[in-house]
């Protein structure tokens, strides 16, 4: 959201006559491609200190002074609505606790690596935390102190909560038994990175249709990674289809575990078949501590060689899968599976905390080890009460509770926010031929949102620093009137003493755009290396601020020393061709506010 917001900036009018339509809708994508070339264009970033700032705040207030209306100020608002929602802050797990869960981890992984060497294998295979039943202070701590963002679930409820509240780039995945009743709300997840226990047509029939609706599409960043699972012990009542035991013939009956391949390859475009899975018998996991091997592994790793060798000889399926296409946040793709058909091997994802080594040895490619990374969990009530009460507080306070809107009286330039276009903007997100020329748009979540951030005015999650019906031009108080006065902001103190001291008691000060950022750093001849604390001047330390701005004017600061030569190699236009940006946050390091 921050990001957008910022390279909202970029979509201002004193700019349009240089960007083509092409150029207009790659500034717009929300691709995971698109996002990631635009973070190389941050050439200063301050979103991990931004980020700690935030996390910080509990029930606080945050201001927005405005720049551009329009699509700019679409982003912001959805900003300042996601601001909102945020919780927190999360119960901490104590130091003891931390650090045993560090100690665990590091623990397995020397297991895991210490077991590739010993069977000759040239990469480790991937470690999944299972992190069921244990509350969300647990896997932050395994999340800052590891690293580790691959966490597994089996229950959806309790996936969808912990998703719900946790950090997005953790990859959760699924791994215990799913009823295709479960899968719409499971599809809800945007970073559900995989699903380890698809076992039948409807299952992934079900998933399919939930993950290709277009509320849960706009928010993925890449396909749904699948896992078919396999009885590889035969028992009755456990989950997963047979195991592919024999070569298949053309002119055979075709056997489960081929037909649901080859159904989720060429009917199910929004996931990837990524491997097999299976949890094998108690006896056999026991008996592989003594001797490496396990028959439940050999007979997933036997059915995987099967069903490769089912899937690269059937012409049929072959024909079909070659006129294919298959979703990805960028559009529709052809050819995704052409590595797996020709050079590749689904991967295999067997092995837990009591038989992980005879796993790793038969060729794992995914671990997945709960009680050896957490230990022994308490009984599922006691782990379900301590997991209920952390998200139980966490719900109760939110980390923002107020943003205030400092729009201008009139304008500065000719796009700037007013009161009147911030009115504007809501009703025309709530008329269905506003939007007219754009097809097969869904509309429905655009409502939603706009009758949401009315409700947060009516509320007072959302308020305006000056009189909601402010006409142009007129003055808007003390609070306000200083926007559009010539000076830098250098001279707030001294000039606007009250909307100086009313900053001051805000916990963070969003400032928009390009203008904004040439009054804070006095639109002077810095150095690029010149800190951006220092060209704040007496607003330096007093207010926690941060500056998100794409580059149109020739000021900019706090560049390591030789970025700015670097930059000029590559573009020689850099500062005012608004193609780079900055996202530049100083703290208040005063003790006390206002």
């Amino acid at each position: 959201m921050v990001y957008s917001s910022l390279w909202g900036n970029a979509m201002d009018l004193s700019l349009l006559l240089n960007i083509t339509d092409d150029e207009l809708q790659k500034r717009q994508s929300a691709s995971e491609k698109e996002r990631s070339d635009k973070i190389q264009h941050i050439i200063v970033n301050d979103m991990d200190a931004l980020w700690n700032k935030v996390r910080g705040i509990t029930e606080g207030r945050v201001d927005f002074v405005l720049d551009n209306a329009g699509f700019e100020l679409v982003t912001d608002f959805m900003l300042a609505d996601f601001m909102l929602s945020l919780r927190g802050p999360f119960a901490r797990a104590s130091e003891e606790r931390a650090n045993d869960i560090e100690r665990r981890i590091h623990h397995v992984l020397q297991r895991v690596s210490e077991a590739s060497k010993m069977a000759n294998r040239e990469e480790n295979p991937s470690l999944l935390v299972v992190s069921k039943l244990h509350p969300p202070s647990d896997i932050m701590a395994a999340y800052h102190r590891t690293g580790q963002r691959h966490f597994g679930e089996n229950y959806v409820q309790e996936l969808v909560d912990k998703a719900s509240v946790l950090p997005d780039d953790i990859h959760w995945h699924f791994i215990g038994g799913l009823q295709s009743n479960k899968a719409k709300l499971l599809a809800t997840v945007p970073n559900l990175y995989a699903v380890e226990s698809i076992d039948s047509d409807k299952l992934a029939t079900a998933l399919e249709k939930s993950l290709a609706k277009p509320e849960n599409t706009a928010l993925r960043a890449y396909p749904l990674h699948v896992y078919i699972q396999v009885n590889t012990s035969g028992e009755e009542g456990k989950s997963g289809l047979p195991a592919m035991l024999a070569p298949w013939k053309n002119d055979d009956a075709q056997p489960p575990l081929l037909a649901l391949a080859q159904r989720i390859m060429l009917e199910c475009p929004h996931m990837r078949l990524q491997g097999l899975m299976t949890i094998g018998s108690m006896s056999n996991s026991r008996a592989s501590q003594e001797s490496n091997e396990n028959p439940d592994f050999a007979t997933l790793v036997s059915s995987r060689q099967h069903l490769m060798n089912a899937l690269t000889q059937d012409a049929n399926f072959l024909a079909k899968l070659s006129k294919a296409t298959w979703w990805t946040p960028n559009g529709h793709a052809t050819n995704v599976y052409d590595d797996l058909m020709k050079n590749q091997d689904l991967g295999l994802s067997m092995g837990m905390s009591a038989d992980m080594q005879a796993a790793i040895s038969m060729g794992s490619t995914n671990v997945r080890i709960g009680s050896d990374c957490f230990g022994r969990r308490t009984s599922n009530n006691e782990a379900a009460d301590i997991r209920s009460a952390e998200l139980g507080e966490w719900s109760k306070r939110p980390l923002v509770k107020e943003v205030v809107f400092h729009p201008k009286n009139m304008p500065w330039f000719v796009s700037d926010t007013c009161v009147p276009d911030i009115w504007r903007m809501l009703d025309q997100l709530s008329q269905p031929d506003f939007f007219s020329c754009v097809q097969d748009l869904a509309m429905e979540p655009i409502y939603r949102m706009a009758k949401r951030w009315r409700s947060h005015f009516e509320e007072g999650r959302f308020r305006l620093a000056m009189p909601d019906d402010s006409p142009l031009g007129a003055s808007a108080g003390a609070l306000s009137d200083y926007w559009t006065w010539p000076d830098s902001y250098e001279t707030m103190p001294e000039r606007a003493p009250e909307l100086f001291s009313r900053l001051k008691t805000s916990d963070l000060v969003l400032f928009k755009g390009d203008l904004n950022y040439r009054k804070l750093t006095q639109d002077a001849q810095w150095p690029s290396s010149t800190s951006f604390s220092q060209t704040l001047g007496p607003l330096a330390g007093e207010v926690a601020l941060v500056a998100l701005r794409t580059c149109k004017a020739e000021v900019c600061v706090g560049l390591p020393e030789a970025q700015e030569a670097k930059l000029y190699e590559c573009d020689d236009s850099w500062r005012t061709n608004g193609k780079w940006a900055v996202i530049q946050y100083a703290a208040c390091t005063q003790s006390s506010r206002v």
